[in-house]
């Protein structure tokens, strides 16, 4: 499992089950980014939401703005979730 799945556990069983109400929570509980913890930021966190859940994309931007995190979403078609 992934340290971004891992992340949203905290509100939902998957990414796909996540609601608008706890992205805030997800990110919230994650660690910012450092040097130390270079993995499951919040950023990375955030990232992963709006690759998987493109309809929540405005509600992480917001979230990581309250938050205090500077967040640079690349296009849309670099997000694209990859086929495995």
């Amino acid at each position: 499992m992934k340290t971004q799945e891992q992340a949203i556990r905290i509100s939902a069983d998957s990414v796909e089950q996540l609601r608008k109400i706890d992205v805030y929570r997800v990110l919230d509980s994650c660690p910012r980014v450092s040097r130390h913890t270079p993995k499951g930021t919040s950023k990375e966190v955030a990232l992963y939401v709006i690759q998987h859940r493109p309809e929540l994309r405005q509600e992480v931007i917001d979230c990581m703005a309250e938050l205090g995190c500077e967040l640079r979403i690349p296009p849309p078609e670099d997000l694209k979730v990859r086929a495995a």
